[in-house]
């Protein structure tokens, strides 16, 4: 509960350090006038399985997450002006698959041994990590 509070007041000074503009968190989006009174509370759409690199990489979408051969990554970017490269590592930390997503719908193979599995997509503007279940 500590740390909720820490952040909650953290969120506070800068909204008061800068009125008006809104302040993001993992679950909703806080606006606060110039005395620091908070305005309005938007909802943000939290879904784990999609994420937004940055603006120039648009989304990217992993699907199954628990799966019995292999996983499909989507994304909207455009692969002619970017590079997207992927690493799966399993919980150790070893490589176990690596290599560049070259077109918009990708099927990666999953290790045959049964486990869990980090996939991180990664740019030069940005990362991001996946947890692929293996049964």
């Amino acid at each position: 509960m500590a740390i909720i509070s820490v952040l909650s007041c953290a969120l506070s000074l800068l909204a008061q350090s800068n009125p008006g503009t809104p302040i993001a968190s993992d679950k909703c989006v806080l606006t606060y006038d110039a005395a620091g009174n908070r305005v309005s509370r938007t909802a943000a759409t939290d879904d784990l399985n999609t994420d937004s690199l940055s603006s120039d990489l648009g989304e990217i979408i992993v699907t199954p997450t628990i799966t019995d051969a292999g996983v499909t990554v989507k994304t909207t970017a455009d692969l002619s002006r970017c590079a997207l490269r992927f690493a799966m590592s399993n919980l150790t930390g070893s490589n176990v698959s690596e290599g560049v997503l070259v077109s918009p719908s990708t099927h990666l193979d999953v290790p045959p041994t049964a486990g869990i599995y980090i996939l991180n997509i990664s740019s030069n503007s940005g990362s991001k990590s996946f947890k692929i279940v293996k049964r």
